[in-house]
């Protein structure tokens, strides 16, 4: 029971992360990338 909640979880977790995360490390790319060519 405990293990299905869990995986569940995982799997809401992984469709909802990975578009922020996406966006965020787009943004902090472009700051970084920014921050090296000074």
């Amino acid at each position: 029971m405990c293990v299905i909640r869990v995986a569940n979880n995982l799997k809401t977790i992984n469709k909802f992360i990975p578009n922020t995360l996406l966006v965020i490390l787009q943004k902090y790319y472009q700051y970084i990338l920014n921050l090296l060519r000074d």
